[in-house]
């Protein structure tokens, strides 16, 4: 509604629609393998479904397959690739880069139909493009832009709650060590309950937790899953929660005090609080977790949201699929959130989610890594980096010594891992009840 002035019954069709055209996809997927290309929606300037897909002489027979109620939102758009021939052409793309130490992340453009590669500087545009087959250059796009890194941070001050939403300190009781963001309360195959945050947050003997009813700190059981690998898609880890009390809800914050993230100078973002605040929803509370929301969910201009314990409760909406991060595809990128910050250091490991509707969500990812502006984009980071505000977005005072005079930021963005990835290894299951 604040992002695109429309009205609440308007906004609340758009996030049914959202999922209701899931199960048409499916079918398409399944009945189409070698034709059909993906789904996305565009909410500018009207509200369509697009439809990818190869055979253009069969879209009028998949177009009467389309439940009445979506017909008249969505569009059939011819492209060059299937989604099992994109597939291919972006695992190609990532041998091609493998061992190059160019640091790089790409994603499908579907306005355009370009695979699009990102480097931090101009003179790797020029590396990647030689180093590409010949034969996929038409199909790859290359430009400079900011690159994610990792949400960790510093200091801050603790939670009282143990419960998904919130944030946790390693067991030196040290407010100037790394500290991450809980996302989702899950079952393992043995089903002992326990909470998810990312893998790439710190390892250590025992996480502790201030817990009510008054602060008192709280030790749970060592980690007994991590996957978190550079080269892969996977970037999570499940701490038991033996004798604590957890479930399917999750806590937000989304009061005026709610930032208490840091920036890289030291600075405290705090003062920011009032322009990160949803309306609409209260300053605080718990959603019922009702289900889960997985990689073939979820599509470009789907409306998820996020809560950490740096920023709080943020939404946005899907800006890229088919992501490669970390020399993996498989990522999904968020951003074009009418908020002033998306994330902030500390919101790794943090919870994205389906917009709630009637205080009900549904379980979609675990937050990974997110963007911020760097004047000085070379490698290893200088430490000059700020975090990644709207005031940055498509702002030339924003550039970088690189290329001055060119804004560097377009959006502020974050990265997850679907949730379905937790149980490719071993099984885990997210605590989910019914809605109501």
């Amino acid at each position: 509604m604040e992002k695109h002035k429309i009205s609440e019954a308007e906004a609340a069709e758009r996030l049914e629609l959202q999922e209701a055209v899931n199960d048409t996809v499916a079918k398409l997927a399944a009945e189409y393998p070698d034709d059909y290309a993906g789904v996305w929606i565009e909410h500018e300037p009207v509200y369509r479904i697009i439809i990818g897909f190869k055979d253009a002489d069969q879209r009028a027979a998949v177009r009467e397959t389309i439940p009445p109620k979506q017909r008249r939102y969505v569009q059939l758009k011819n492209v060059r690739q299937s989604v099992q021939e994109r597939e291919a052409s972006i695992d190609r793309v990532i041998a091609a880069l493998q061992g190059s130490a160019i640091r790089y992340m790409s994603h499908y453009e579907h306005r355009t139909d370009d695979l699009v590669i990102v480097v931090s500087t101009d003179d790797n545009i020029g590396k990647v493009r030689q180093l590409l087959p010949a034969d996929l250059r038409s199909f790859v796009k290359i430009e400079r832009g900011s690159l994610p890194r990792e949400l960790q941070a510093t200091g801050g001050t603790t939670s009282d709650y143990v419960y998904p939403g919130f944030w946790w300190n390693d067991n030196k009781l040290d407010a100037a060590r790394w500290q991450c963001s809980f996302s989702f309360a899950a079952r393992d195959s043995q089903n002992r309950e326990g909470i998810l945050t990312a893998g790439h947050c710190p390892l250590t003997d025992a996480q502790l937790y201030r817990a009510n009813p008054s602060p008192h700190w709280v030790t749970l059981t060592r980690n007994s899953i991590n996957q978190f690998t550079y080269g892969t898609k996977y970037d999570y880890r499940f701490y038991r929660t033996s004798g604590i009390t957890t479930g399917a809800w999750l806590w937000f914050e989304n009061g005026s005090n709610k930032i208490i993230g840091i920036d890289n100078d030291g600075s405290s973002l705090s003062s920011y609080s009032g322009a990160n605040v949803m309306s609409g929803y209260p300053a605080s509370g718990y959603w019922k977790v009702t289900g889960t929301y997985g990689y073939y969910d979820q599509k470009v201009g789907d409306v998820l949201c996020k809560t950490g314990r740096a920023s709080g409760l943020t939404c946005g909406k899907i800006t890229h699929g088919y992501l490669t991060f970390r020399d993996a595809k498989g990522w999904i990128r968020l951003g074009d959130s009418y908020q002033r910050y998306i994330s902030i250091g500390g919101d790794s490991g943090g919870a994205v989610f389906t917009s709630p509707i009637n205080g009900n969500i549904k379980a979609a990812g675990i937050l990974s890594a997110g963007n911020d502006y760097d004047p000085t984009p070379r490698y290893p980071r200088s430490g000059d980096e700020k975090v990644c505000s709207d005031v940055m977005e498509n702002n030339p005072d924003y550039d970088d010594d690189v290329n001055p005079g060119v804004p560097q930021i377009d959006d502020c963005y974050i990265i997850h891992m679907p949730i379905d990835y937790i149980d490719d290894h071993q099984l885990l299951t997210v605590i989910t009840q019914p809605a109501g």
